[in-house]
């Protein structure tokens, strides 16, 4: 229940972010009345301060809560769309661009991105600033990309050019990279979807448990809550890697679950996977069948997740050496 009331909480926050977005700036920006009653030498200088206020906070306020809204809803647009085509993205970077940029991917029209877009974001600065501030502001924007400094979070940034331009002064931004950050919990991972043809569905909720405090018990908790683990000097693939579905190491943002053997086995799969659960290499066939190099988890887990194996180095991650039997 908790988990997801902050998922509930976080889709508000967007929410809230895009309706702000628009009012804060017709709150903040109303024309001045002694500005327009003395359009003398202190009226234009009221003017000018004000629209310097005005780029300023565009520049350094609503571009970021505008790429965060867009970029969020880009993350789930490309969710959807590879669990309706049951296959990953050639090509990540591209595909985010295009969601952001054009509200389409693979040249389709995306529901979620619809007003969601940046070029309408942008535009709706623009309607606001002009009709509630007499200041015309033009944007062109391009060269938009993703990529992780760290393991929870998707850093964005954005090109973005602009003038605002009123009856007295012109001002100009050229080349402004516009920056956000969005949190990867509580997004969909599409390494399940996409694997399990949208059958095990798994959001990223990440683990409380340090790397010294793992044991039995905390692995039962791992399975139990559905959680992620970025282990120090990580061998497994961001966030980002697994909408490409490549499972090649990101030391600085790997992130990683269990599969359950038991929801495995409700939706088909076999009970006794000849493979490490660890997910990444669960996925890609990494341990299949190599029975000498994996771990039966034979104690100190509930039955109900019988069958669980990992290889070598996830027990010892895992803290595992007491709870494990080498297969063969």
């Amino acid at each position: 229940m908790a988990v997801k009331l902050i998922k509930g909480k976080k889709a508000i926050f967007f929410t809230l972010i895009a309706i702000s977005l628009v009012a804060a700036m017709a709150l903040l920006y109303t024309p001045n009345p002694a500005a327009e009653i003395n359009p003398g030498r202190f009226g234009t200088e009221a003017r000018v301060k004000s629209t310097n206020a005005l780029v300023a906070d565009i520049k350094e306020t609503y571009l970021e809560s505008a790429l965060k809204v867009s970029s969020h809803k880009a993350m789930i647009a490309l969710t959807e769309h590879m669990k309706s085509n049951n296959q990953f993205l050639a090509d990540f970077q591209g595909s985010f661009s295009e969601a952001v940029m054009m509200g389409t991917i693979d040249g389709q029209p995306s529901s979620t991105m619809r007003g969601n877009t940046m070029p309408e974001w942008l535009e709706r600065i623009s309607n606001v600033s002009r009709g509630t501030f007499n200041v015309e502001i033009n944007f062109t924007a391009h060269n938009v990309k993703a990529y992780h400094a760290e393991p929870w979070k998707v850093d964005v940034q954005l090109n973005v050019s602009f003038s605002a331009s009123t009856e007295t002064a012109v001002w100009n931004m050229t080349e402004h990279i516009a920056a956000a950050q969005i949190s990867i919990e509580g997004l969909e991972d599409p390494y399940y979807s996409v694997n399990t043809a949208g059958l095990y569905i798994k959001k990223v909720n990440r683990t409380n448990t340090t790397s010294a405090k793992w044991d039995a018990s905390s692995v039962q908790n791992h399975l139990k809550w559905e959680t992620y683990v970025h282990f120090p000097d990580s061998k497994a693939p961001s966030f980002i890697m697994r909408f490409e579905n490549r499972s090649m190491n990101s030391s600085c943002c790997g992130i990683e679950g269990l599969a359950n053997p038991q929801k495995l086995q409700s939706i088909g799969f076999e009970r006794h996977q000849m493979e490490s659960y660890a997910d990444y290499l669960f996925f890609n066939h990494t341990w299949q069948g190599v029975c000498s190099g994996l771990y039966n988890v034979t104690s100190g887990i509930s039955s109900q997740y019988y069958g669980l194996k990992l290889d070598f180095e996830h027990v010892i991650l895992y803290n595992l050496t007491d709870n494990v039997e080498q297969i063969c």
